[in-house]
C-alpha cells in the first residue's frame, strides 16, 4: 500500500465519498472548497484558477474509495503528448489515494503550501505496484507517486520537466508486490548510473538517504518489470465443453456399388473456422510475457471419435518485447473422417455429423504454474536440480468459444434400379 502523507494534529472533518476539500489555514476554519469525482471527468485535468482558494490550501480533508487516487498539482497545464500522467510541467503534486475513509493532509509539511492550482483523478490499478519518491532524506518534503500500472513494464521513462526530477533524496516501494523490480537512472534516457535494487522481495523497501547509495539528487529516469522465470511448466486443464448449444458440420456421400464386391468410401469433415476460441490468463506475472496455448481433443485410443473433452496446454512465451499479452484467440482445425464399407448392389447413402459445443464467455479454470527463478522470491525452495529459486503459481485461465464435442454417422441402404431387359434386334 501506498505510505500516508503527514496528517494535522487536529482530525478532519468528515467527508462524503468522492470529495476532496481544501482549507485555507489550520484549525479546519474558514471557507472550504470542495470537489467531487461524480462532478468532474477522470483522466482529465481539471483547474481551479477561478476558486477562492486558488494557491491558497493549507490542509486538505479527503474521503476517495479504495482505488481512487486524485492528484492535485502546483500548475495547470494541458497533459504532455495527451498523458495525463505524465507530470511535465505540472511543479509540485500530492497523489491523495482513497481508503475509503477521511484522511487528511498538512501541505506545510510537503513543500505545497499555498500552491494547489488543478487536480486531477484517476483509478491507477494498486495491485500492480508503486514507487514513492521524495524530494527530501527521510521520506520528507514534496512527493511524486509512481503508479505503475500507468507505466508499462520493460521501458524507460524519462521525468525530464518534472519537479522531482534531480530532487529525489529518499525513496519507498512498499507497494511493489512479488516479483517487480525497478530501477531509477541519471540520465532520461536510461544510461548512466542507477540505482536498481528496487524489488519486491528483500528484507527493506525504502531508502531513507539516496546519499548513503550515492543516488542523491540524480533521478531523471525509471523503468520496471518483473522478475522473469528461467524455467515455466503450467499444468494442463481439462475441460468439458456442454452440448446443449451451438451448430453442427457435416459431409455427405451418395454412392451406387453395383458390383458384387464391398467397396471403401470415406468421409470427411475438414473445417477451420468453426473452432475458434478464446483463452485470457488472469496472473500477477504479466510483464514481457505472452500467451500461447493449444487444444487437444481426449479421443478413443485407435478411433477418430470426437468426445467433448479436451485438454487445454497453456504457456507463456518470456521475452521483453514492447507488446505483450495475456488474451489470445486461435483457430483450431476439426479434422474427423470415417472409412465406411458400401455393401454389393445398393445405393448407398451416408452423412457424418459433428456437433459443435459452445463455452459460455469468461468460463474459468485454475491450475498451477511451477517457475524457477534465480532470485530468492517469496515461497521459493532452492532446487540442486538446476541451481535457482523453484515455487508453485496459481494460474487463472478464462476461456470462450467454439469446439467439436460429438460425432454421427448415419447410414441408408437402398435397392439399385432395376435395369429394363434386353430386347432382341
Amino acid at each position: 500500500m501506498v505510505s500516508k502523507l503527514p496528517a494535522p494534529a487536529a482530525p478532519p472533518p468528515a467527508q462524503p465519498s468522492g470529495t476532496v476539500t481544501l482549507y485555507k489555514d489550520a484549525g479546519w476554519v474558514g471557507s472550504p472548497y470542495s470537489v467531487n469525482t461524480r462532478d468532474y471527468l477522470k483522466d482529465t485535468r481539471h483547474s481551479i484558477a477561478g476558486s477562492s482558494l486558488h494557491d491558497e490550501a493549507t490542509w486538505i480533508a479527503f474521503n476517495l474509495p479504495v482505488g481512487t487516487v486524485m492528484t492535485l498539482t502546483d500548475n495547470y497545464v494541458a497533459p504532455a503528448n495527451g498523458n495525463v500522467y505524465d507530470l511535465i510541467n505540472c511543479g509540485r503534486v500530492v497523489d491523495l489515494v482513497g481508503t475509503g475513509q477521511t484522511e487528511a493532509v498538512d501541505l506545510t509539511k510537503i513543500n505545497l503550501n499555498d500552491c494547489i492550482s488543478a487536480f486531477f483523478w484517476h483509478t491507477p490499478d494498486l495491485s500492480a505496484g508503486a514507487i514513492e519518491l521524495y524530494e527530501s532524506a527521510a521520506f520528507a518534503g514534496n512527493r511524486t507517486v509512481l503508479f505503475l500500472s500507468e507505466w508499462g513494464a520493460g521501458k524507460t521513462y524519462a521525468l525530464d520537466g518534472w519537479y522531482i526530477k534531480d530532487r529525489a533524496s529518499s525513496v519507498r516501494w512498499p507497494a511493489l508486490v512479488d516479483a517487480q523490480m525497478a530501477s531509477l537512472f541519471n540520465n532520461n534516457d536510461g544510461s548512466g548510473a542507477a540505482y536498481g535494487n528496487i524489488k519486491a522481495w528483500g528484507s527493506f523497501s525504502e531508502v531513507s538517504n539516496l546519499k548513503e547509495v550515492g543516488f542523491n539528487d540524480a533521478v531523471s529516469s525509471f523503468s520496471w518489470n518483473n522478475l522473469l522465470p528461467k524455467q515455466s511448466f503450467v499444468k494442463p486443464v481439462d475441460i468439458v465443453v456442454p452440448d446443449s448449444v451451438g451448430k453442427r458440420v457435416s459431409d455427405s456421400l451418395h454412392w451406387p456399388n453395383d458390383s458384387s464386391a464391398v467397396q471403401k468410401q470415406t468421409l470427411s469433415v475438414d473445417v477451420t473456422d468453426e473452432q475458434t476460441t478464446t483463452v485470457t490468463a488472469t496472473n500477477q506475472y504479466t510483464a514481457g510475457m505472452q500467451l500461447s496455448y493449444s487444444l487437444s481433443a481426449k479421443k478413443t485410443q485407435g478411433t477418430n471419435e470426437v468426445t467433448k473433452e479436451w485438454t487445454l496446454s497453456v504457456g507463456f512465451v518470456y521475452s521483453h518485447t514492447d507488446e505483450s499479452s495475456l488474451t489470445k484467440t486461435q483457430k483450431t482445425t476439426l479434422v474427423v473422417t470415417v472409412e465406411l464399407n458400401v455393401p454389393p448392389y445398393c445405393i448407398f447413402d451416408a452423412t457424418l455429423w459433428v456437433q459443435l459445443g459452445q463455452l459460455p464467455p469468461g468460463t474459468t479454470y485454475k491450475t498451477t504454474a511451477e517457475r524457477w527463478y534465480d532470485q530468492e522470491l517469496k515461497g521459493s525452495v532452492y532446487d540442486p536440480a538446476n541451481g535457482y529459486w523453484k515455487r508453485t503459481e496459481s494460474v487463472t485461465l478464462q476461456m470462450g468459444g467454439t469446439l467439436a464435442v460429438s460425432q454421427t454417422c448415419e447410414t441408408k441402404e437402398s435397392a439399385l434400379p432395376e435395369k429394363p431387359p434386353v430386347t432382341a434386334p
